[in-house]
């Protein structure tokens, strides 16, 4: 049971590639929930918005933990 979330995540494209490269080094299962998302790319401000629909998001879920520590370090710009 719980609830399911539409998420997204917004990122300048360097910080979508650190983002992508840190969780290939360090957790498969978050690249693979990467993979899952939906991408947008907007050329014009050089972002990249990644959408998951209806997905249970909790930070007790790994790979959840480890997107949302990565984002919350100080090296990465997002908006949620």
């Amino acid at each position: 049971m719980g609830y399911y979330s539409e998420v997204a995540i917004t990122l300048y494209e360097q910080d979508f590639e650190t983002l992508i490269r840190r969780a290939a080094e360090e957790s498969e299962a978050s690249l693979a929930l990467i993979r899952r998302a939906t991408l947008y790319k907007d050329e014009g401000n050089e972002t990249v918005s990644i959408t998951w629909n209806s997905i249970k998001w909790y930070d007790g879920f790994a790979e959840v933990a480890f997107i949302m520590s990565i984002l919350r370090s100080d090296d990465i710009q997002y908006q949620f």
